[in-house]
């Protein structure tokens, strides 16, 4: 899988929204605490868990691709 990452800022917190913490974990928010990886380092893309703490993120506008290649 190819992911391709571009990061703009926002401010308005609206769900589902994509998050990125220091670590630059991001995390696709379907609502606060709830959500998947999308990207990171430090945890296997698609770990779920409805415990995230949404103080330790900020908002992600910018683009993520998914694909299979």
């Amino acid at each position: 899988m190819r992911v391709k990452v571009k990061e703009d800022t926002i401010k308005t917190i609206e769900y589902p929204c994509l998050m990125i913490d220091k670590d630059g974990i991001i995390v696709l928010f379907r609502e606060r605490s709830c959500g998947v990886v999308l990207s990171s380092d430090l945890l296997e893309i698609g770990y779920n868990s409805d415990k995230w703490i949404n103080e330790e993120f900020k908002p992600f506008n910018g683009e993520i691709t998914l694909s299979n290649k």
